[in-house]
């Protein structure tokens, strides 16, 4: 995996960190967990360390959707780290696996616990999309995390949590629409950030965005 895509992950990533505010006693991975994998993928804590302890979480629950997300987004992330190129794809793609069966497994009672903001359900579809559009394309995940991003967005439920908890979520999507060159459903998503969060600093961002990209077009 080429570092530049892992730090576009990493950061994407790291803006949902800013909205950590509520704590589960039961689900898994816990808040503080999350705030431990935030830390990691800003550089400033050690992976390796919070892989071992979702690992550990994977093995007790490995049928929670949003504790497969984190393991896979983490075990993709790591992929950099090894040396041969047959194991980064190896490694990379275990942690896509991991990540497919998460979507998989997503059923309406995900919706009743909380992380970041958002319900389970919402945090693992779009942990899923961001890094499914994050890996190089042989891995084959692009179209699939767009159609996530898509299916997302366009959720009442997702639509009516403030945005101070969606806009890390609208800012990745719209980046991932240029990049597919699809211009009108990226402005269609500013569109909608912008009737929830009109003077937010991702709003005046992501505008910005889509003036360059035109630009460039």
């Amino acid at each position: 995996m080429h570092t530049s895509t892992s730090s576009h992950l990493l950061a994407a990533l790291l803006l949902g960190s800013m909205y950590c505010t509520s704590s589960l006693a039961i689900a898994a991975p816990s808040t503080e967990l999350i705030a431990e994998y935030n830390q990691a993928a800003a550089g400033k804590g050690d992976m390796s360390a919070v892989l071992t302890q979702l690992t550990e979480l994977k093995a007790q629950q490995g049928a929670d959707p949003l504790t497969l997300v984190y393991w896979g987004s983490a075990k993709t992330m790591s992929a950099s780290d090894e040396f041969w190129p047959w194991r980064k794809y190896q490694t990379a793609e275990d942690g896509l696996s991991a990540i497919d069966k998460a979507v998989q497994l997503l059923t309406s009672s995900n919706s009743d616990e909380h992380r970041l903001g958002l319900d389970a359900a919402s945090l693992t579809r779009a942990i899923a999309a961001v890094t499914y559009t994050a890996v190089p394309k042989m891995f084959n995940r692009f179209e699939r995390g767009y159609d996530l991003f898509i299916t997302l967005l366009e959720s009442p439920q997702f639509q009516a949590v403030p945005a101070q908890y969606t806009g890390w979520i609208y800012q990745r999507a719209i980046s991932t629409a240029i990049k597919a060159d699809d211009l009108a459903q990226a402005e269609q998503w500013q569109q909608q950030l912008a009737r929830f969060a009109p003077s937010a600093p991702l709003t005046q961002a992501t505008a910005a965005m889509i003036a360059s990209a035109h630009k460039g077009a």
